[in-house]
C-alpha cells in the first residue's frame, strides 16, 4: 500500500530497553570430568566437516554480538521485548551475549543470535548521520580458557533462527586426536531411539555468565551450567526427532541459545525460545541440516524470510502503520524514552532512507534527520495520524534536528515540489 510517509517493515514504536540478572551457577563446568561420547549408544556420526569432534563442554562457547548506529535502531524498533543486556553494555552499544557451538573445521561457530537480523539492514549511502556505523560487524567468540576469537557472520537460517559464524584464525591448534560426537539421526522405529531422547531424561544447559568482580578480564565470561529434563518430544511422520520441550525451575529468558548436552557429555542441540521454566530444545540433526544449508548458500540471504518472522509493525496507540500516500521516507518513531536511552536530544522520526526522485528528497529531507514536529506538533507514536490528515492544498512545515541544528522544511500537501 502505498502511504504518504512509508515506513517499509520498520515503523514500529520503540520498546525500552531492559535487564535480566543472569541466574547464579549450580555447577562449575570444569568441576566435571571431561568426557568423549561412546560408540555405546548406537548412534550415527553427522558426515561432513561440519560435524563437533569433542563430546564435552570444551567445544560450548561463548559469542558476543555487538550492535550498534544504524544496527541498534533497527534492532530497536522491530524487536517485542529487550533480551537480556550485560554490563558490557555501552552507550549507544548494544551486547548480545549467547552461548556458541565450535565445529569440526576448527573455525566455524553455530550460535542461536537473537538480533542477528539486524545485519542484513541495507544502510544508506550518506554520512549525514547521527549514529555512523561500523561496516564491519563485531563477533567476538571466547573460549572456555579466555582466548578470544574476532569472527564474522556467514549466513543466518530464517527456519531454526541459527546464525553460522567463521573466526579469523583457528579456535584449536589440533582437534585430529579428539573424539568424534555422534548426533541423533533419523530413526525409523522410535524404539530405537537413542537414550538421551527419552521423557525424562536429564540434560546439562551451558551458557555464559557474567564473571564475578575481580576476576581477570581474560576470564570475563565463565560457563554456567544447570540441569533440565525432557518433557515433550515432537517427531515427525517418519519418527524424526524435529523438536523437544525441556523443564527445570531454574530456567529463564536468558537460556535461549544455550548448548545443550547428555550427561555423557555428547551434544544434544541448542535452547531455542525460553521462558520461566521451560525452553523448546533445537535438535542437534536439525542443526546439522541447517548447518549443510547455510554452507551451501551462505550468499542467498532471504530478507523476505527475514521479515515473515517478525510479527506485523503496530504503530502504538492505535495509529494506522501506512499512512495513505507516499512521501519515499523510511524511518523509525522513537518515543521520548527511547530517544533518551539512544542519547538523542529529542523523539521523533529518525529518518532512515530517502528514496532517490522522491517527494522527500525533493523537500530537503535526509538520512540522519529526526523529524521532531509536525506544524509544531510533537511528533509522537500517538499523533502520528497528524501528519496524514492534511487535505489537498493544505501548508505542513516539519520542524528538523540535523547536525544538532534545528531547522524547518514547509510544503504544500500535493502541490509541484519547488526548491
Amino acid at each position: 500500500m502505498r502511504s504518504r510517509l512509508k515506513i517499509t517493515g520498520l515503523l514500529l514504536a520503540i520498546v525500552a530497553l531492559g535487564a535480566n540478572a543472569p541466574s547464579s551457577a549450580q555447577t562449575a563446568p570444569g568441576a566435571r570430568d571431561k568426557r568423549t561420547s561412546s560408540s555405546d549408544h548406537a548412534l550415527t556420526p553427522m558426515a561432513s566437516t561440519f560435524k563437533a569432534i569433542r563430546a564435552n563442554e570444551t567445544d560450548a562457547l561463548t559469542v558476543i554480538h555487538r550492535l550498534r548506529g544504524l544496527r541498534l535502531l533497527w534492532w530497536l524498533a522491530r524487536e517485542e521485548r529487550a533480551p537480556v543486556i550485560f554490563a558490557t553494555d555501552r552507550l549507544q552499544v548494544h551486547s548480545n551475549v549467547v552461548a556458541g557451538r565450535a565445529l569440526a573445521d576448527g573455525t566455524s561457530v553455530v550460535a542461536r543470535l537473537p538480533n542477528v537480523e539486524a545485519e542484513f539492514l541495507p544502510l544508506p549511502q550518506t554520512t549525514n548521520l547521527l549514529f555512523p556505523d561500523r561496516s564491519d560487524s563485531e563477533f567476538i567468540v571466547i573460549r572456555p580458557d579466555g582466548a578470544q576469537f574476532n569472527a564474522s557472520l556467514v549466513n543466518f537460517d530464517s527456519l531454526t533462527g541459527l546464525s553460522l559464524l567463521k573466526t579469523s584464525t583457528p579456535l584449536f591448534n589440533s582437534r585430529a586426536s579428539e573424539a568424534t560426537v555422534s548426533l541423533p539421526l533419523k530413526s525409523d522405529a522410535r524404539s530405537s531411539s537413542p537414550p538421551h531422547w527419552q521423557t525424562g531424561y536429564t540434560v546439562r544447559l551451558l551458557k555464559p555468565k557474567l564473571a564475578e568482580d575481580g576476576v581477570p578480564p581474560r576470564r570475563r565470561f565463565h560457563l554456567e551450567e544447570i540441569e533440565a529434563s525432557i518433557a515433550t518430544i515432537n517427531r515427525s511422520d517418519s519418527g524424526e526427532i524435529t523438536q523437544a520441550f525441556i523443564q527445570a525451575a531454574r530456567l529463564s529468558p536468558t537460556f535461549a541459545g544455550a548448548i545443550a548436552l547428555a550427561q555423557d557429555g555428547s551434544w544434544l542441540g541448542i535452547v531455542g525460545r525460553a521462558r520461566a521454566g521451560e525452553a523448546s530444545l533445537i535438535p542437534a540433526q536439525t542443526i546439522k541440516q541447517a548447518i549443510e544449508r547455510l554452507s551451501a548458500s551462505a550468499s542467498a540471504r532471504s530478507l523476505k524470510a527475514l521479515s515473515d518472522r517478525e510479527a506485523k509493525p503496530v504503530i502504538e496507540g492505535g495509529a494506522p502503520n501506512e499512512p495513505p500516500t507516499d512521501s519515499g521516507i523510511e524511518g523509525i518513531i522513537l518515543s521520548s524514552q527511547a530517544a533518551a536511552q539512544l542519547g538523542l536530544i529529542r523523539a521523533g522520526l529518525f529518518v532512515l532512507r530517502v528514496r532517490p526522485k522522491s517527494r522527500a528528497e525533493c523537500l530537503g529531507l535526509r538520512a540522519g534527520d529526526i523529524i521532531e514536529t509536525i506544524d509544531g506538533v510533537r511528533l509522537t507514536p500517538q499523533n502520528w495520524s497528524t501528519f496524514i490528515a492534511h487535505r489537498s492544498g493544505s501548508k505542513t512545515v516539519l520542524g528538523i534536528l540535523r547536525d544538532a541544528r534545528r531547522i524547518e522544511l514547509g510544503f504544500t500537501a500535493d502541490s509541484p515540489c519547488q526548491r
